[in-house]
């Protein structure tokens, strides 16, 4: 009888491991681990530390480091990254920037953040021109001359702002979908704690608006007018268990107040980043920024989903293997022989690079 029990409960411990240790993706169509290549600098010139956000224009490719204030461009070259040109100088005045915080470039035009205001360039580093803007910045987008602002101030009913690129405000849109009880959160102010529940991003091609939920999974589309066009709004069942793990932290802190740990509040967010290319989204996840180890772990699994652009519907998964001390900060997509390439800035123990994924 105790041998007995013993094989049973051995059986069930096995299948509750096996369980436990199926990768959440195994309903993904098509999953393979990505090839990578870390591109060597040509020289110390234009060597960056604080890389914050990026972009991919052909076979040249923009840096944003916030700390330094500037817009860092650069060409691949035989394999090696080389330095061309510094866009920005510290400052608030016309062609300075004070703490850039997102960028994004559409027909040869530079839209950036910052402190006070959106800057735009031409290609070549030219400065063009600026307008004020103090709201909290959630993400930017940017389309036949019109800026797509998201932000949170809690007089708004709305997420989205829409502006000339003269400044002259449009409309705003996209109503927010979240009961959030300040008095709850009061280790935050409410521009904060709105802040962290709806962030996310804004992604635009020629013709549409998307707005995908980093902390609840929600997407909505939209027109060039800000008029919601109909569509699947939740991707969460694509992140799996993991996904709805997240989903409820962000829940309950909603309810409960944001959690701090060891003096930091953590950050629970399906995916990093989001981007667009042709006509596929690509998303990149998971973002767990906690000091908790066991929770980071439990989390180390990157991937990238593939996404039809019309449809949302799910095509494919791309998994990625990273080193115990390295952790990818943004990404964007382009095209090696005739396949997407993923091309990240990825830190290491020791050092920050260009880090290229590719089947």
């Amino acid at each position: 009888m105790r041998m007995t029990k013993i094989k049973k409960m051995a059986v069930l411990v096995a299948i509750l491991t096996a369980t436990l240790l199926i990768p959440f993706s195994q309903n993904y169509a098509a999953e393979k681990y990505l090839k990578r290549y870390i591109y060597p600098f040509e020289n110390d010139e234009g060597y960056f530390k604080y890389g914050s956000n990026m972009a991919l224009l052909g076979n040249t490719l923009f840096v944003l480091e916030n700390p330094k204030h500037h817009l860092l461009k650069f060409q691949f070259k035989n394999k090696k990254i080389a330095y061309l040109e510094t866009f920005g100088r510290p400052g608030v005045g016309p062609g300075d920037l004070n703490l850039p915080a997102d960028f994004i470039i559409r027909n040869n035009i530079i839209a950036i953040k910052d402190e006070s205001g959106i800057s735009f360039f031409d290609i070549n580093g030219k400065f063009l021109s600026k307008f004020r803007l103090f709201t909290p910045h959630i993400s930017l987008g940017y389309i036949n001359d019109k800026i797509f602002y998201v932000t949170c101030t809690p007089g708004n009913p709305n997420l989205i702002q829409i502006f000339k690129k003269n400044g002259e405000f449009v409309k705003s849109f996209l109503k927010k979908f979240l009961v959030i009880d300040f008095k709850k959160q009061s280790k935050k102010n409410p521009f904060s704690a709105e802040t962290y529940f709806y962030e996310g991003k804004i992604l635009n091609d020629e013709k549409y608006v998307y707005f995908f939920s980093t902390k609840f999974g929600k997407v909505f589309k939209f027109d060039q007018n800000g008029n919601e066009i109909p569509v699947k709004k939740d991707i969460l069942p694509y992140f799996g268990e993991k996904g709805s793990w997240i989903v409820e932290k962000n829940k309950k802190m909603i309810e409960n107040g944001i959690e701090v740990i060891k003096g930091m509040n953590p950050v629970y967010g399906l995916f990093k980043d989001v981007c667009i290319f042709k006509n596929k989204i690509y998303i990149l996840g998971f973002d767990i920024r906690t000091p908790d180890m066991e929770i980071r772990k439990m989390h180390k699994d990157l991937f990238i989903l593939v996404l039809d652009k019309e449809t949302l519907n799910l095509e494919k998964t791309f998994w990625i293997n990273l080193g115990e001390e390295e952790f990818l900060q943004a990404f964007s997509v382009g095209e090696r022989n005739g396949k997407p390439a993923f091309f990240s800035i990825i830190y290491g123990e020791e050092e920050l690079n260009i880090i290229e994924f590719y089947e």
